[in-house]
Formats: structure tokens, sequence, C-alpha cells
């Protein structure tokens, strides 16, 4: 009672008047249970209906009729139902002040529970205090004070606010909520907690049937395998399908996956994404950029195509690799990744560059593999052959194995060229360099020789056999040993043909050769 007769206390600023209403409170207790109603007034709207009262005391004022109810108030007002423990019915404006227990139902849909309400029924606002829930359908909202637009279907809250559907809960200092579209727009420390992940931003609108969360500020969703940064998006928290916009990241703590425009579907852990974007693997030092792209989290999955571009990096030199397709994925549950090179295949690093059809990387053995016409440069050499396989160890090239039409090419000079083939090709390298190579099956060699007086060339020698090894310095072919009986001839300068040039199958390719990074 404290509360409602302090509420008196701010009808007027005349004590006698206050007085008096409380004199008349006090001495009127008649009962007052049965139905009163009353007729429309001059601007077409119903009267207060008091359906019940245990107690009902009344007076004219200034300001017209006023009347106080106690014990189990029961209102109705148009399509505006209330109850609570007591009430003041200003009945020129239709204002009615409720205190405890009040509940009010508008037009059968939405539900309201609080301590304290103020229902002007000229204009069909509502404010509530103390305790406020709403109920409407699956949506619950909690707050200290709403202020609710019975004409429009819209509240307000200022006080931090509790918006529960189902499993999902959102807490914000403000928020706006639309009852006919079941939209609600929460601002400032918006906090979204569901059972597979929690969201914080600044900026939401939430719609509860459809359960459709759009954000329009920088937001940072939280998983159990993955964490989200974004800036605009929606996010299916039912069916958790997600599209996110400018500068959105996907971190799951050993890969990172930024870009302008991204599909997520959280359940199957797989993201799109359709324009440019960046994916870094942390673990292995590797990053891919590109346009468009597929990324599972099982497996660590990336498909990327639209010419994605593969980057190595490495302790003194990074290996850049382009193609039409690059994909990627992790074996098992461990973080070793392989790379595939799908058509139009290039490579570059300062000391190694190649073109191919196709390529593959694994990280377990460190090795390349290049198949259908691949190229491999290393300064003055050229490598051909059906496929190519180039293990690397601590970042440096450690062995070359050539399959099938293998063929060397090294420049000499400028118009002429050392030449080595067989049908398979190993070697052996330190420090990028080719110390031994061995020759296996129709081996043939040409190398120039020169005047170690003047450096110029004398001629040449040419040789075939079965097997030979190669032994290299200063990246020129020092001595060569055959296995078996072996066909040589050194052949003048002054008479060698362009037949004795070059063996079958030469082919100088240096202008398809990337010269940098750019060329890819």
């Amino acid at each position: 009672m404290y509360i409602y007769y302090r509420f008196l206390s701010m009808l007027s600023s005349n004590k006698a008047i206050v007085g008096l209403l409380v004199i008349v409170n006090l001495s009127t207790t008649s009962l007052f249970s049965q139905k009163t109603s009353f007729p429309n007034t001059a601007d077409g709207r119903k009267e207060v209906e008091i359906i019940n009262s245990n107690s009902m005391s009344y007076m004219n004022t200034s300001i017209g009729e006023v009347r106080f109810l106690s014990g189990e108030v029961k209102i109705k007002h148009e399509k505006t139902y209330m109850e609570c423990d007591s009430a003041i019915i200003y009945m020129n404006t239709k204002t009615v002040h409720a205190f405890g227990h009040v509940y009010i139902n508008n037009n059968d849909s939405l539900d309201i529970y609080c301590d304290m309400a103020k229902y002007t029924g000229t204009d069909k606002l509502v404010s509530l205090f103390y305790h406020v829930v709403m109920l409407n359908g699956k949506l619950r909202l909690e707050s200290p004070e709403v202020f609710y637009d019975l004409n429009t279907s819209i509240g307000n809250y200022y006080k931090t606010g509790i918006v529960i559907n189902e499993t999902t809960k959102i807490t914000s200092k403000k928020g706006i909520y639309y009852s006919h579209s079941a939209d609600v727009y929460f601002r400032d420390e918006v906090v979204v907690t569901d059972p597979k992940f929690k969201m914080t931003t600044d900026t939401l609108q939430y719609n509860t049937n459809r359960d459709l969360a759009t954000f329009y500020s920088r937001t940072t969703i939280v998983g159990d395998n993955s964490t989200i940064y974004c800036y605009s998006g929606h996010y299916d928290t039912k069916k958790q399908l997600a599209d996110f916009g400018t500068n959105t990241l996907i971190d799951t703590k050993t890969q990172q996956l930024f870009t302008d425009s991204l599909y997520y579907d959280r359940n199957n852990g797989i993201a799109k994404t359709y324009k440019f974007f960046v994916f870094k693997d942390l673990e292995n030092k590797v990053n891919m950029t590109g346009t468009k792209a597929v990324y599972r989290e099982e497996n660590k999955y990336l498909f990327a195509w639209q010419r994605p571009l593969l980057v190595n990096f490495e302790e003194k030199d990074s290996i850049y690799i382009k193609a039409d397709t690059i994909v990627s994925f992790a074996q098992d549950s461990s973080d070793k990744r392989f790379f595939y090179g799908y058509r139009n295949v290039k490579m570059f690093r300062k000391d190694l560059q190649a073109k191919c059809d196709s390529i593959y990387y694994s990280y377990i053995d460190s090795s390349f593999k290049m198949f259908y016409q691949p190229v491999l440069w290393s300064e003055n050499m050229q490598i051909t052959g059906d496929t190519i396989f180039l293990l690397t160890k601590d970042n440096k090239a450690d062995e070359l194995r050539v399959n099938g039409n293998g063929f060397i090419t090294m420049q000499s000079t400028k118009s002429y060229f050392d030449q080595l083939k067989g049908n398979h090709i190993i070697g052996y390298l330190k420090n990028n360099s080719i110390e031994t190579m061995n020759i296996e099956g129709n081996a043939e060699s040409i190398y120039f020789v020169k005047d170690d007086t003047n450096n110029s060339l004398t001629g040449s020698n040419k040789s075939s056999c079965t097997r030979m090894k190669l032994f290299f310095l200063d990246k020129k072919v020092e001595k060569v040993k055959f296995m078996g009986k072996p066909d040589a001839t050194f052949t003048p300068i002054n008479k060698l043909t362009a037949e004795l040039k070059t063996l079958k199958g030469y082919s100088w390719q240096d202008d398809i050769r990337p010269k940098s990074k750019e060329d890819l």
C-alpha cells in the first residue's frame, strides 16, 4: 500500500485535495465485484470497463472523475485486458495506474507481467516498471522498464533487456521490439548466447519467427572449433547458416580465412567465399589468396579456383605457386597438409622456378611432384621430363628425380647449351646446387669444353651409355663416369654443325619461365 499512497501524492501539488482523496478512499469500502460498463466517448473510444474489484472509491476533481480500486482488480479497455492488486483510473483520459502483480493482455496475443504500469487509453501507450516480462509466442522479453505502444505494437527499453527465444538468449542495454514483424533491434553491449555459440556485437536485429540475426557493426561469434569476426551479415541461429560481408575472419587457431563475402554452414563446418580471400595456415606457414573457395573444417580442406595464389613462407625466401585451381587438406587429424595445383601451374622462388599442368606438395616429406609437361629452372639449368619430383630438406632442394624422358639443359654460353638425357635422372643437391647426378637408361650427354686460359669454347663431348654418373663443380659438369662401355665423340668447335649441337628432344623454354612473382 506504500507505493499506492505514494503515487497518490504525485497527483496534485494541493495538499488539501490529496488529503481529501485519501479520506474518501479510506471511508468508502463497499464491495464492487459486479461488471460495470460505460458508453463510448465523443471520440468514439470506449470508456475503461471495470470487470471486478473488491473495493472501490471515487471522487470528482478538476481533471474529472478518479476511481480507486483494490483487491483482485480486473479492467478492460477495448482490446486491452488488465489485472492487478490495485489501480487508479482517470476516467476522462482513460488512464490507468496499476500496482502489484500486474498482468496485461493485448489482443489475445501479447502477455505482459510487471509490478507497476501506466496505461493511457487515449493514445494506447503502456509504461511498464519493475520486473517486466513480455510474452509473445515463443519470445520472452525481460527488462526493468519497457515502454510499449499498443497502436504500433512497438516496445522500447533503455535499462538493459533480455530476450529469450527458445534456446537463444540475447541481452543488451537498449532495445526496440516490433511485435507485428517479430523483430527486435538491440543496441549497446549486445550478447547472444546459444548452446552452439556466443555472439557479441554493438548493433543487432533479430527476427524471432525466423530465428534470423542481422548485424551491422563489429561482431564476434565464438563456437566450439572456430571464432568468426565480421562487420555485417546474417545468421540463422536455428539452422546455423550465415552469410557475412566485408572484413570477415574465421579463426580456428591453426588456420585463418579472411574474405569480403562468405557463406557459412556451422553444422557441417563448410565456408564458401565469393570475393577476394586470404587463407593462412599458421602451423605450416602457408598463405593462399584468390577469389572463390570452399573450406571444410573437418579435414581443413580448401578448394580454391579462379587463379588462386599459394605462398609457402620459408626462412630466407618464399615459394609462390599459382594455378587455375588449388586444393589443400590435412591428413587425418594432423596439421600436416597437402597441396594440389591444377592447370596452368607456375611456381617462383628466387633460385627455383617451374611450370607444369599439375603440381603436388606434401609437408610430410617436403616434396614437390610436377606432372604433364613439367619444366623446372634453377639459375642456368632447365629440367624437363614426364614427371619431376623435388624433395627439400630444411627449406632447401635436397634431391631431384625425373621419371620418363628426362632432359637437363644448362646454358654454357649465349648460344651453346650443355645437355643431359635419359629415361630416369636422379640428382643430389647441396645448398640448392647439384653435386652429383645419375642418369639411367639410354643416357646421353653433350657438354662443351672451354679453354682454361681464355675461357673460349674448343669443342664438344658427345657421349652415350646405358648409365652415367656426373659430378658438378660451381654448377658445371666437372667429371663424367660411364657405367658400361660408352660411345663418346669429341668434335672441335670449327666442325660443329647445328645437328651436333643438340640432342634429340632439346627445347630451351626460357621464354615461358617466370622471372618474378609478378609473372605468375
